[in-house]
């Protein structure tokens, strides 16, 4: 019975495109219970202001429609939340603590985030011309 249920799995897997055998799963952790999608462009960050809630998954796509590098970043704001999942270049990477994301001209970036205290934070672009001419927003944590 064994030999016949793997001959049957081993026959099913083979029928399969192997595009669909070859592409990695994100897994549950990468699901979200909201999305927030961030524009960043020259000088400027689309939504400014954000609301978020205490331990429910958010998904910010990050989305540089600018002509330069521009980040994201905010040290408290990663400090304060759980790191669920970071996507970069379509794949699932490691999130090492960075506390400001960079994005290239026309890429975009993905992260989890789960919220574990309620609070208020600002976020900025590291370019510090771009911080200069008004380049960041407000992250509203909510109970």
């Amino acid at each position: 019975m064994k030999r016949l249920f793997a001959l049957a799995l081993f026959v099913a897997c083979l029928g399969l495109p192997v595009p669909v055998l070859a592409q990695p799963s994100l897994g549950a952790a990468f699901l979200a219970d909201e999305t927030a999608t961030i524009e960043l462009n020259d000088f400027a960050f689309a939504p400014r202001d954000l609301a978020l809630k205490v331990g429910r998954r958010h998904r910010l796509i990050l989305k540089n429609k600018g002509q330069v590098m521009h980040y994201f970043g905010s040290s408290d704001f990663f400090k304060a939340v759980e790191i669920v999942g970071f996507i970069s270049g379509g794949v699932a990477r490691p999130f090492t603590g960075q506390t400001h994301i960079p994005v290239n001209p026309g890429d975009s970036k993905e992260v989890i985030v789960k919220p574990k205290e309620p609070g208020q934070f600002t976020f900025t672009c590291f370019v510090p011309t771009h911080v200069y001419n008004g380049m960041t927003g407000t992250i509203t944590v909510n109970p």
